[in-house]
This record gives structure tokens, C-alpha cells and sequence, in this order.
């Protein structure tokens, strides 16, 4: 089963906002610990 570009793209998408509220939830609790870095996924532009 072969995935789209687009399909790609979204569950990186998916993935990326997951992983920022992680680190969010992490910042406002740990003192020091730096949040989401707020890279956002742009199709065509290598990870």
C-alpha cells in the first residue's frame, strides 16, 4: 500500500502537534525546560 505525499504530510502534521503539547505540558511543570519549538511541517521541505 503505497502513502501519498499528502497522506505523509498530515500524519506528520498529527505527530508534530502531539509531541509539541508534550513538550509544552513538560515546560509549564519542569522549571528551565524549554517548550515547543514550533517548527511547523511544510510540504516539500526535507525533515
Amino acid at each position: 500500500m503505497a502513502l501519498t505525499l499528502e497522506s505523509v504530510n498530515g500524519l506528520a502534521t498529527v505527530v508534530l502537534a502531539c509531541v509539541c503539547d508534550a513538550l509544552d505540558s513538560t515546560a509549564a511543570s519542569v522549571t528551565g525546560q524549554p517548550g515547543c519549538p514550533c517548527r511547523y511541517v511544510v510540504p516539500g521541505t526535507p525533515a
